[in-house]
């Protein structure tokens, strides 16, 4: 944003050659564009950071005592969405590969599923 302002200030400059400012004002527009990267931040997108909180929560009922998972799903609500149902199946679809809680996984998609 910072970078964005100065291209700004820079094309509307008055003083100074207005050629300069004009490369000026470019070179600030190209930085703000590559400083926006999530690559160049080093910071997780958004659809990153719900990823990882989809799968921390699946983690969570899967190794949840049994009969505990409508309490969970309750305290983290704002996570029962489409999208945790989607992440579910392909979580399922990875353990299907590993015999591993598929039966489990499939049986709270289904629920969510069920309740919404």
């Amino acid at each position: 944003m910072t970078q964005n302002n100065l291209a700004n200030a820079y094309s509307n400059r008055i003083r100074g050659e207005k050629a300069e400012n004009i490369e000026l004002a470019i070179k600030s527009y190209t930085a703000a564009l590559t400083i926006r990267t999530p690559e160049a931040s080093q910071l997780p997108t958004m659809d990153e950071t719900r990823d990882r909180a989809y799968r921390q929560l699946i983690q969570t009922l899967l190794t949840c005592p049994n009969g505990e998972e409508n309490q969970i799903l309750n305290a983290n609500s704002e996570l029962v969405d489409a999208e945790l149902v989607q992440t579910m199946v392909a979580v399922a679809a990875q353990l299907s590969e590993n015999n591993q809680e598929i039966d489990t996984l499939r049986a709270e998609a289904t629920e969510i599923l069920l309740t919404e």
